[in-house]
């Protein structure tokens, strides 16, 4: 990959995010084509505007992007992927810098999460609670990753959830159709908050590049302001954007897609930079 999310000409060193392309859909069994998001997003930056209306500041002047060079795939199973992603990504944090992970498959998650603590809260924008504990023969297929994280010990919240393959009940997992109960999810996370964003989570009347739409999905507005909200309640402490699957010649998903995970980061960053805003 050539192209890097807005880049400033920055140094590592001057960035507080470094962005790691992890361009994988290993176990995608429906409609792939996910490989190709984080590039996707990449090149759709370049059509944004650095300064943000909504976060009210340049996000890439005071924040900082750094691109790293792509996680690439490996070929014999998803669960070597996402030791890999865990490699790349705990390198980052390491480094005290804010990782936003762009897939790629729902599976890379699983890696990117393994690198912060267990008082660490996940809270997953999702049409599909990805909650089966194998499928199609692996434990670490896409379909899995919420059941991975759950078994691991992390407190995991999903939003947006309109399909799932069993009656799942709420002992089981905390999950919410739409965020029509603000107070509920927040009061469901821990202080500390990974947020991990399935672009099918969005309605497919304004998010048709997904390998798997669900109608009735979240829209632009009401996930923003969600966001706006969880931002000034909790402390974002990474990120990653996952299941972007674009489409030859349509731009205009890939660039809402840019335009969301701009907004996010600066939404967790707005009161490091302006403490009093």
């Amino acid at each position: 990959m050539n192209d890097s999310f807005f880049d400033s000409g920055k140094s590592f060193e001057e960035c507080r995010v470094a962005v790691v392309p992890v361009p994988y859909d290993g176990t995608v069994f429906f409609g792939k084509g996910c490989r190709d998001g984080p590039e996707a997003i990449l090149k759709a930056s370049k059509f944004l505007e650095s300064f943000d209306l909504e976060c009210g500041f340049d996000i890439s002047e005071k924040v900082g992007f750094f691109t790293l060079p792509e996680v690439e795939p490996v070929v014999s199973g998803p669960e070597k992927m996402i030791e890999s992603v865990e490699n790349a990504v705990k390198e980052v944090v390491n480094k005290g810098k804010f990782p936003l992970v762009f897939g790629g498959e729902h599976s890379i998650s699983l890696g990117a999460v393994r690198c912060f603590d267990k008082k660490v809260s996940v809270l997953v924008f999702d049409a599909h609670l990805d909650f089966r504990d194998d499928f199609e023969g692996s434990k670490f297929s896409h379909a899995c990753v919420v059941k991975r994280l759950k078994d691991e010990g992390f407190n995991v919240v999903v939003v947006g959830v309109r399909s799932c393959f069993d009656n799942i009940s709420q002992e089981e997992l905390r999950f919410f159709r739409n965020l029509s109960d603000v107070e509920g999810v927040l009061n469901s996370l821990g202080n500390e908050v990974y947020v991990s964003f399935d672009f099918d989570a969005l309605d497919p009347s304004i998010m048709p590049s997904t390998g798997a739409p669900e109608p009735d999905g979240l829209l632009w507005r009401e996930v923003v302001s969600f966001l706006r909200v969880l931002s000034s309640r909790k402390k974002i402490v990474g990120m990653d954007f996952v299941e972007l699957a674009p489409i030859p010649g349509f731009e205009a998903p890939n660039v809402l897609a840019a335009k969301l995970v701009y907004e996010s980061v600066g939404f967790a960053f707005r009161n490091k930079v302006y403490p009093d805003f």
